[in-house]
Order: C-alpha cells, then structure tokens, then sequence
C-alpha cells in the first residue's frame, strides 16, 4: 500500500497565505509605479527578473533534475499562462493609470472574476451551482455595487 502524505492545517493554508503574502504587495507597487515608465517595458523588466528568480528556484529545490530534460517536457500550457500572466498585469497596471483606486479596483477584479469561474466550473467542469453560491454571487454583486459607488 502506497502511503500517503497527510496534509496539516499549514500545508493547506499556505498556498493562501502565499497568495495574500505576494499579491498585496503587488497590487500596492502596481499602484505606485511611476506613470511615466511604459507599462511594457516595465513588464519587460519584471519577467526578466521573474526568470532569474524561478530558474534559481529549479536548481535550488530540484537537485539531480536537467533543466533542458525539464523543458522538453512542456506543452502548450506554459505559453498559454505566460500570455495569461502577461495581459494580467498589463490590466492592472493600466487599470491603476486609468485611476482606479487600490481597494476598488481589486475587490472589482477578483468579484468579477470569482463570478466568471464559478460559470466556467459549472459549464465546463461540472462543478455544482447551488443555491447557497448563487446567494454569495449575488452578495458579492451587491458588495460590488456598494464598494464602487456605482
């Protein structure tokens, strides 16, 4: 019998506490950098040093593995989330040069887009929509609405 690895509370939480941890931060320099950098060149930069980081992640967490063996492995996937990754922060670095406010905007944003993926896991992926979801959608609307002045 193959023994599992049991999961604890921490190792649960800590994809979440990851996500809070670096996108607060994010979200705040997205908001503070100077208007007068190009937003693409700014990017540029930003993946540039996203390449260093990861790779030396690889080295430091997969001793023995052959980066090159690792890479031919990849299907389109990661393109895909690169251009995904990409026209994600390019939205939000415009959205805060178009003058959106921090805490406006983002609640917009991840609202919305929690709304889209619960359609998208109930049409695709057979996820159930029950009641108890669509009262939350419709708070998170109303949420929106009071949130934005709109």
């Amino acid at each position: 019998m193959e023994k599992t690895k049991k999961i604890t509370k921490l190792n649960y939480l800590a994809p979440a506490i990851l996500m809070i941890g670096s996108r607060a931060p994010y979200m705040i320099i997205q908001k503070v950098t100077p208007e007068t950098i190009d937003p693409y060149v700014s990017l540029c930069l930003c993946y540039s040093v996203c390449l260093v980081v990861v790779i030396g992640m690889f080295f430091l967490t997969k001793k023995g593995q052959n980066f090159i063996q690792e890479l031919k492995k990849i299907n389109w996937t990661a393109p895909a989330l690169g251009i995904c990754l990409v026209c994600m922060d390019a939205s939000v670095l415009l959205m805060f040069r178009m003058g959106w406010n921090l805490s406006v905007g983002s609640v917009l944003l991840y609202v919305l887009l929690a709304i889209a993926l619960v359609i998208v896991g109930g049409v695709f992926y057979k996820e159930k929509v029950t009641l108890k979801r669509l009262i939350g959608i419709s708070m998170c609307l109303v949420g929106v609405i009071l949130v934005s002045g709109v």
